[in-house]
């Protein structure tokens, strides 16, 4: 488990990366986000690695959204 401080580090470095523009990524990646001018924080913090490595990504994220939990 991480510590608090080691989550508000991963955190603060989240918030101060810039977006990556949809505009800036190879033509055959931009299909996918018709209707988006910039990925979000995670997509653009990630978008070298999935883009132009051919290494293993693992990326774990919730599958309840809070859409999900207000009844």
């Amino acid at each position: 488990m991480l510590s608090v401080s080691v989550c508000k580090v991963v955190v603060i470095w989240l918030c101060v990366q810039s977006l990556v523009s949809i505009d800036k990524m190879p033509k055959y990646a931009q299909g996918a986000f018709e209707g988006f001018k910039t990925l979000n924080r995670i997509q653009s913090r990630l978008c070298k690695a999935a883009i132009e490595s051919d290494e293993n990504l693992l990326l774990c994220a919730p599958t309840v959204s809070s859409d999900m939990t207000h009844s």
